[in-house]
């Protein structure tokens, strides 16, 4: 009996075994027909989606190809610039070590010449005082007045001590440019620097003052010569009065009081006919 069951517990399980694999196939199959015929109908627009993407692929590797090519030109002109950037880097330390030398030689020469004016000062001052010194170890020579009677040389006192004066004042003003020396030289180039610019400024103010006065002098003489008035006579005239009183301007602002007393009274009598030969015939012409 047991046997028995056993056999039919199989034959069922078998049975039902059976009956699944009958149903799944069909069900199978027709999934399977479903897949394929939708695979089927989808696979134009895989085709063009995956033409698509390979586009856009192909796209970005241009772009990133482009962008690569584009980043190595930089790279090779910023290395060139670099590489020019450390040539005048290296020309510019050349230059500050030359600068820096010649510095140095200034300096040598500056204390050298400092030394040298300090000597020169000194020996100076040593031959001031030996030549006061000789002259005061001189004796005076003796004066005859009177029937070669000698006067005795207390006449030449006064000489002796005025030289003496000077020969103190020396050195004292000598001294005083020692322990000034600092700040002297500071004030010496100002003023020659000043008095060079006044002398520039007089010699432009004194040529434009004589080409005024010449100028002048030929309107004027071309004026008197004319048998009528000119305007543009008279204008070129007026002109180059006001040219020479110009430069007279400039010589009162350069504290030059005799130039310009001396230009005034030649523009004078050179003007004063023209203007009184106008006036006369001014009314007579009108």
């Amino acid at each position: 009996m047991v046997m028995v069951g056993c056999l039919i517990a199989i034959l069922a399980r078998s049975c039902w075994h059976l009956a699944v694999a009958a149903v799944k196939l069909p069900a199978l199959l027709c999934c399977d027909a479903m897949l394929s015929t939708v695979a089927f109908l989808t696979f134009p627009l895989r085709l063009l989606a995956a033409v698509d993407r390979e586009r856009k692929l192909d796209r970005l590797v241009g772009e990133m190809q482009r962008q690569m090519e584009r980043l190595v030109w930089e790279n090779r002109e910023l290395e060139e610039k670099l590489g020019m950037a450390l040539k005048e880097s290296r020309a510019m330390e050349e230059i500050l070590d030359e600068m820096e030398e010649e510095h140095d030689d200034a300096f040598a020469r500056i204390t050298l010449l400092e030394t040298q004016l300090k000597a020169l000062k000194l020996e100076n001052m040593r031959l001031i005082e030996h030549r006061g010194k000789s002259m005061w170890d001189k004796k005076p020579p003796a004066t005859a007045v009177h029937g070669g009677e000698s006067l005795p040389a207390s006449t030449s006192r006064p000489s002796n001590t005025r030289k003496r004066k000077d020969r103190e004042d020396e050195a004292e003003e000598a001294a005083a440019a020692q322990e000034e020396e600092g700040g002297g030289g500071v004030a010496t180039e100002e003023d020659s620097e000043m008095s060079v610019q006044m002398r520039r400024g007089k010699a432009v103010a004194r040529r434009r003052s004589l080409v005024s006065v010449g100028m002048a002098a030929a309107v004027g003489a071309v004026v008197w010569a004319a048998d009528a008035p000119c305007l543009p006579l008279l204008a070129g005239l007026l002109a180059t009065v006001g040219v020479s009183m110009c430069s007279v301007a400039r010589f009162f602002l350069l504290r030059e009081e005799a130039a310009a007393h001396a230009v005034f009274p030649r523009a004078a009598r050179l003007v004063a006919p023209a203007v009184a030969w106008f006036t006369a015939t001014a009314p007579l012409s009108s």
